[in-house]
């Protein structure tokens, strides 16, 4: 199925008539962790890292991939072990939406980060 995929990938155009170019990031079976979610931020790639001799592979392609930007590894097992990545914790949240309160959300409102208060 993935190889079917990614045949219909390679021949597609996108909206603007543009060739959709497909990377594989294949860090092999051992891997603990999703290295493809992974988030883009301004000249930076943030990857989950499992420890293992994974890490460096995919950080290898994601650095081909990415070449002006920093790849910064962040330890990704927790965050795989709820489901997620870098990637998934770094969602928008849309303009006008109220965001709950929690109590530890008003503690850290409490507590100033600037060093001249």
């Amino acid at each position: 199925m993935a190889s079917a995929n990614l045949d219909r990938l390679n021949g597609s155009r996108d909206a603007a008539g543009r060739v959709i170019e497909v990377a594989i990031l294949d860090p092999g079976p051992s891997a603990g962790v999703s290295y493809a979610n992974h988030y883009l931020a301004n000249g930076a790639v943030i990857v989950p890292l499992a420890g293992d001799e994974a890490d460096e592979r995919a950080c290898n392609t994601l650095r081909a991939l990415h070449p002006d930007r920093t790849i910064v590894g962040v330890p990704g097992t927790t965050l795989a072990f709820g489901g997620g990545g870098p990637h998934c914790i770094t969602q928008q949240i849309p303009h006008g939406v109220e965001i709950p309160a929690t109590p530890a959300s008003r503690a850290r409102s409490d507590v100033s980060n600037d060093p001249l208060s």
